[in-house]
C-alpha cells in the first residue's frame, strides 16, 4: 500500500512543501517547492490570509511536480512558541507482564496528569526513561515482568492561539492539518542515529 505524505514548514521568510510516498521499500520524495512567506513574523502568523496564500503557492507547485493531490498535511511548528514540561506516569500491571497496552497506559497517565500552564496544548509526549518495580533506567520495558511500571516523559506544548492561527491558515488553503510536529524534533529524528539520540 502506498501512502502519500505532504509536509509544510511555514517559516518567517519562506514556506516549504514536500510530498513523499511511503511503501514497503521506504520513503521517496516525489515533489517539493518553496515560496516567499508573507504574513509571518518571528515564527508567528500576523496575517492569516497572506500566510495561507504562501502555503497554497508552495503546495500547488509541489503537487504539480509530483502529480499527486493530497489535502491532509503534516505541519512543522517552530520552537519559539513552545515550552516543555516533565511528567511521570505510573500504572499497576495486574498480569505481571508488560505489553504495548501497559506502556501506552503509562504514557497516557503521564500526559493526563501533566501540569500544563493555561492557554497551552500538547504537541508531543516523549518517553525518555522507564522504571519497572525498583529497576531504574530501563530502555524498553516491553515483555518484562513486574507489577509496577513508571515512565518519565518530556511533554512539548505550544500556545493554543498559535496552533489555532496555524490551522486556520492551512484550512484557508483548502488543506487539513493531520498532525503538527516540532521542527527541531522532526530534524532530530531525520538526522541523528540511535547513539546520537541517546546522547541527547
Amino acid at each position: 500500500m502506498i501512502l502519500n505524505i505532504l509536509g509544510i514548514d511555514l517559516g518567517s521568510t519562506q514556506t516549504c512543501a514536500i510530498i513523499a510516498q511511503k511503501d514497503e521499500d521506504g520513503l521517496k520524495i516525489i515533489g517539493f517547492s518553496k515560496s516567499k512567506t508573507n504574513g509571518v513574523k518571528k515564527g508567528a502568523i500576523t496575517n492569516i490570509e497572506l500566510a495561507s496564500k504562501s502555503i497554497e503557492e508552495a503546495v500547488r507547485s509541489a503537487e504539480m511536480m509530483s502529480g499527486v493531490h493530497y489535502d491532509k498535511v503534516v505541519v512543522s511548528i517552530s520552537g519559539a512558541y513552545t515550552k516543555s514540561v516533565d511528567s511521570i506516569g505510573v500504572v499497576n500491571i495486574p498480569n505481571h507482564e508488560i505489553g504495548i497496552k501497559e506502556i501506552h497506559r503509562a504514557v497516557s497517565t503521564a500526559k493526563h496528569t501533566a501540569n500544563l500552564p493555561s492557554g497551552y496544548e500538547i504537541i508531543h509526549v516523549l518517553p525518555y526513561n522507564f522504571k519497572v518495580n525498583d529497576l531504574e533506567h530501563v530502555d524498553d520495558p516491553l515483555g518484562m515482568s513486574g507489577n509496577r511500571l513508571e515512565v518519565s516523559t518530556h511533554i512539548v506544548i505550544s500556545q493554543e492561539s498559535h496552533i489555532k492561527n496555524l490551522k486556520k491558515a492551512v484550512e484557508l488553503a483548502d488543506l487539513r492539518v493531520d498532525n503538527i510536529v516540532l521542527s527541531g524534533y522532526a530534524s532530530a529524528i531525520a538526522c541523528l542515529d540511535d547513539s546520537e539520540k541517546e546522547l541527547g
